[in-house]
This record gives C-alpha cells, structure tokens and sequence, in this order.
C-alpha cells in the first residue's frame, strides 16, 4: 500500500480531536469487544502521522471502514472531513 505525506499542522490537531472524540465514544460503550476493535483501528494514528513513509491515509480508512461495518458509528465520516478521499493529502 502507498504511503502518504505526513499529515500537516491543521490535520494533526484535528486528528488530536478525531481521537480525543474516539476515546470519549470507548469510555461510554458497554461491549468490550467494540472497545477493542476501535482501539484497533486507532492505535497506529499517534505514532504513524508523525512516520515519514509510514502515514497512510487509504490503510487508516480501511480501518475505520471495517471498525463501522461491524460496529457502526461516524469515523470514516469524521476522517474524511480531515482527509477528503479524492485530494492531494
């Protein structure tokens, strides 16, 4: 899979929001094993925004889009308000 720029100043700290939200959403779910598959699908974003040739925008969809398939929710429409899916990231 093709990597990505890094994420600007503007998309890191709304990333910082997109996660702070995510957190929030765990601590309210009863169902441990939906905590889990979203932390799953999060766990790499605070490490790899700041990767040069590790940042991959598509892989981090493609982690909330099977997280939503399985357990609903908004992230993919959140990310995508950072990332739009056809621009120049």
């Amino acid at each position: 899979m093709e990597n990505d720029p890094l994420p600007n100043d503007s998309q890191r700290r709304a990333l910082g929001e997109f996660l702070q939200y995510a957190f929030c959403a765990m601590r309210q779910e009863d169902d441990p094993g939906v905590t889990q598959a979203l932390a799953d699908a999060l766990h790499n974003i605070p490490v790899e925004m700041y990767a040069p040739g590790v940042w991959s925008v598509r892989r981090t969809r493609r982690d909330l889009m099977i997280f939503e398939k399985r357990h609903g929710g908004s992230f993919v429409e959140m990310f995508d308000e950072i990332f739009p899916p056809n621009a120049d990231n």
